[in-house]
């Protein structure tokens, strides 16, 4: 096993691999930054992250993430419940893009905006 790897490190397969995927998910991460942008600039705060998967959504009003969570649910959307990241109370949550298809953040960014709109 370790001679393959090996083998994958010396012909720059993993390099190449590297390179593909840092592309692929560069991409992707600017797609949702237009989507988010496009639906949600009047209602949450975001920034373009620099590294990982995830864009952190804050609202520019305090939602009661209770009912958020449980309208989102409805739409079949999950999120991770904001009072998970910390014991002090949260106004936002982490937007992961990574494992969704470009149809489904099409799909799911506008329904997070028409709930989000139900508070303002």
């Amino acid at each position: 096993m370790e001679q393959a790897v090996l083998q994958l490190i010396k012909e720059g397969a993993v390099k190449k691999h590297i390179r593909k995927a840092t592309v692929h998910y560069k991409n992707k991460r600017d797609f949702v930054f237009e989507l988010l942008k496009k639906h949600m600039k009047d209602l949450a705060d975001f920034t373009l992250p620099e590294g990982g998967l995830a864009f952190w959504i804050v609202p520019k009003v305090q939602l009661d993430w209770d009912v958020v969570t449980a309208l989102l649910l409805e739409k079949n959307i999950k999120i991770i419940h904001p009072k998970q990241y910390s014991q002090n109370k949260v106004n936002g949550f982490r937007l992961s893009y990574g494992a969704l298809s470009e149809e489904q953040l099409e799909q799911s960014i506008p329904l997070i905006a028409e709930i989000f709109s139900k508070f303002f």
